[in-house]
Parts: C-alpha cells; sequence; structure tokens
C-alpha cells in the first residue's frame, strides 16, 4: 500500500502483501462436462495470514462495497432515465463487485499455498487489473472517483472504500476485486459519557477524523458532474469523461 499515511499500519488487511494468481476453475456441468471460469487467486504472501479470519475480513469488504454499488447504480440508472430516456430498470452500466468465497486447500503446489491454508478466490474473467482510486497518482475517470464519493457521502464519512481496482469492460461497466474499506472507529461508552456530561461535541470523539479529509483529498483530488448531482455543496471540475452521460460529454 501507499508509503503516505492514508492506510492504516495494522491489520492483515494493510500490512501483509499479497500474491494474486490468474485461475482455471473447472466446474461439473452436471451433464459429464465441464464448466471453466477464470478467477482471481489471492494467497497471502505470510504463511500465518493463510487462515479464514482474513480471507473472512476481505469477503466482508467486498460485500459493503457490493452493497454501496447496488445504491451507486439505482442512482445512475435514474440520472440516465432522467436525462437520456433511458429505462430506469437498465442496469446494463454500473459498478460491479467481484466477492470472493473462501477455498481451503485441499493439495497442490507448495510454492503457491500449503494444504490446509485458507486462500481467497473471485469470479474475474479479465486478464489485467487497474487501479482506480489508490494513492492519487491515477487517472481521473469518474466513475470510480465518483463512486468513491458516493460511498463516502452515502456513510457521513463512517465508511471508505479504499483501493478501488479492477477494469472497465467494453460496455462501460467496472468490476471491481479486492476493494478495501476503512471503517472509522467509534469512541467507546465511557468516552461517550464523558463527553455527553462535560457537554462537548461526541463526534469530536471519533478517531481518525484528521486522516479521513487527508484521505479524501488526495484519493479525490477533484469533483466530476456526478459528484455534484448527489453532493451539490462541493464543486465539479473538468476531468476524464467515461459515465455515459449528457453532461458528462459521452460521445464528444
Amino acid at each position: 500500500y501507499s508509503s503516505k499515511p492514508l492506510y492504516p499500519r495494522s491489520g492483515d488487511r494493510f500490512t501483509t502483501p499479497h500474491n494474486f494468481y490468474r485461475a482455471r476453475v473447472c466446474v461439473s456441468d452436471n451433464n459429464n462436462g465441464f464448466e471453466e471460469y477464470w478467477c482471481l487467486l489471492s494467497v497471502s504472501s505470510n504463511p500465518a495470514g493463510r487462515t479464514l479470519e482474513p480471507v473472512e475480513a476481505a469477503i466482508k469488504d467486498s460485500v459493503t462495497t457490493a452493497n454501496y454499488a447496488q445504491q451507486y447504480n439505482s442512482f445512475i440508472r435514474k440520472i440516465r432515465a432522467e436525462h437520456l430516456g433511458a429505462d430506469p430498470d437498465d442496469d446494463s452500466m454500473g459498478v460491479r463487485v467481484c466477492i470472493p468465497v473462501a477455498a481451503v486447500v485441499l493439495a497442490g503446489r507448495s510454492d503457491v499455498a500449503e494444504q490446509g491454508e485458507v486462500l481467497s478466490l473471485s469470479l474475474y474473467p479479465f486478464k489485467s487489473v487497474e487501479k482506480f482510486v489508490f494513492d492519487g497518482a491515477e487517472p481521473f475517470i469518474e466513475i470510480p472517483q465518483a463512486f468513491f464519493h458516493f460511498v463516502h457521502h452515502t456513510s457521513e464519512g463512517r465508511e471508505v472504500v479504499a483501493d478501488i481496482q479492477g477494469i472497465e469492460d467494453e460496455d462501460g461497466d467496472f468490476y471491481l476485486v479486492d476493494p478495501v474499506v476503512l471503517r472509522r472507529t467509534q469512541p467507546s461508552v465511557g468516552a461517550l459519557l464523558g463527553a455527553v456530561l462535560a457537554d462537548k461535541d461526541v463526534s469530536s470523539l471519533e478517531v481518525g477524523r484528521g486522516d479521513e479529509k487527508l484521505r479524501f483529498d488526495t484519493w479525490h483530488p477533484r469533483c466530476g458532474q456526478l459528484c455534484h448531482i448527489f453532493d451539490p455543496a462541493r464543486k465539479s471540475a473538468n476531468c476524464r469523461r467515461a459515465c455515459g452521460l449528457p453532461m458528462c460529454g459521452v460521445g464528444m
């Protein structure tokens, strides 16, 4: 992860590198044959991290991101219907999240993982992964950048989807894989009671508010037109257009 103080310095999700492999998975088609699927296999570089707990954390982050993506896609469909006359139920364009599953190694290559270790496996038929929101140095692409802003805005900063990565397909869909969710640390019950008794602002007790602003400003250097719609208090700016909406110059 970034050398800047933007990601937590503890926890397997932030401190342990992972090796990624493109894996072909064969599944029975229940008709004496097999179906093949290309997947992304994630393996902790530290054998101690090849357990169920960190894999479950990765699954939790993906599920959380997918829930926000569902809300975001509903917003996109509404805008396309209002401005393009598109079918409001048309979900042909949006943000998709490849949710992994936990896989236990029964046998295989010892240079990848040992028997009994736990890995994660995501359905991902693409050959490459592009960083969309990572450390602020990425090209500004409207859909994933607006999605990052949307999550922050919808959760009121309590959750931030970071390390947004994956690929944009030929239809304009963004498929995300292995996102990381940063969650604001809540104060203890004792701290809350103390703040109430002292008539202090409870929100000031939440840990990481300064880091939150730094992250937002670094990872989301400017807003596009989509941001301006759901968060009009922020200003929009010129950026790479990739959202298929008229205000973003599709076809220009």
